[in-house]
């Protein structure tokens, strides 16, 4: 059964209510009939429905394709009500000319270098910030930000697709509890998540959007210390061949990320020290002016 979570901006209080009350198709809200909560409140929701969040939650699954890991989340500030209060009311989606450089970026820090619980944030005290910019300068990383919603016809993101020759997509969700990539489940979810979590680097450039959720990525700065990037929906990240990264969930547990690739997909990793003397290393250490360090 699903449930549909209300939350009220800027309060704690929410009202819980069943799938059986709405149904969503091609990104319309359909109420099937009256709300049975008197508290509620449901003309006004109806009526301002800007100034709540709904949250999609699975409480009971049996196929691990149906669960759903950590909460998806829309801000239903991108929709307005198309109806009178009835049996069945509507709720269309308007788009946002938000660009993306109006949107909040990514935020990164410096790692405290802790090997605790690696969902925790791991942040300096006093944190230890970098900027997009600087992000780039030190490790050749690019961040973007784009509009979940309108992704496949963004011109800027298109534009990029082109540039760099990326003609093929795939997804993969990790969560808790399983990895799917293109819905296909990952056989060996503990061999899978221990790669990710392991320091290691690919031959070729790294392209990931943030299609839902969040999670950590870490990379190598040039005096190999960790500088953890918090993602989340609508970043766009590439990471530079022979960049040394891994992958954490937060405490969330749940990621959807859209995967580019030039040709057929192909996600090949060589961990340290193994990556040291691959080609694609000694081409970054040199470009980079990345400081070696000894084991």
């Amino acid at each position: 059964m699903f449930y549909c979570i209300l939350k009220e901006s800027g309060k704690s209080n929410t009202r819980v209510l069943k799938a059986s009350d709405f149904w969503i198709k091609d990104g319309i809200f359909y109420w099937v009939h009256h709300l049975h909560q008197p508290d509620l409140q449901p003309l006004t929701f109806i009526i301002e429905p800007m100034r709540y969040l709904m949250t999609y939650t699975s409480c009971t699954s049996t196929s691990a394709e149906q669960q759903s890991c950590g909460p998806r989340t829309i801000n239903t500030a991108r929709f307005e009500s198309r109806s009178r209060i009835g049996s069945r009311k509507v709720l269309r989606s308007t788009r946002s000319s938000t660009t993306t450089t109006e949107r909040k970026m990514v935020r990164a820090w410096y790692h405290d270098g802790e090997a605790n619980d690696p969902s925790d944030p791991h942040m300096l005290t006093p944190g230890q910030f970098l900027s997009v910019q600087q992000l780039k300068d030190e490790i050749g990383v690019e961040l973007m930000k784009f509009d979940a919603a309108t992704l496949d016809t963004n011109v800027e993101y298109l534009s990029l697709k082109k540039e760099r020759g990326y003609s093929v997509e795939d997804y993969i969700i990790i969560c808790k509890d399983y990895i799917d990539i293109d819905s296909r489940l990952e056989p060996d979810y503990n061999k899978r998540m221990k790669i990710f979590n392991s320091e290691h680097l690919h031959p070729d450039e790294e392209i990931r959007f943030v299609s839902a959720g969040s999670g950590f990525f870490d990379m190598r700065s040039r005096d190999d210390k960790w500088i953890r990037l918090e993602l989340s929906q609508g970043d766009l990240m590439i990471i530079p061949g022979g960049v040394y990264h891994r992958f954490f969930l937060d405490h969330k547990g749940y990621v959807k990320l859209r995967r580019l690739f030039s040709e057929e997909p192909s996600w090949v990793a060589f961990h340290r020290p193994e990556g040291d003397t691959h080609t694609v290393r000694q081409k970054y250490i040199q470009d980079h002016r990345v400081m070696i360090t000894a084991e």
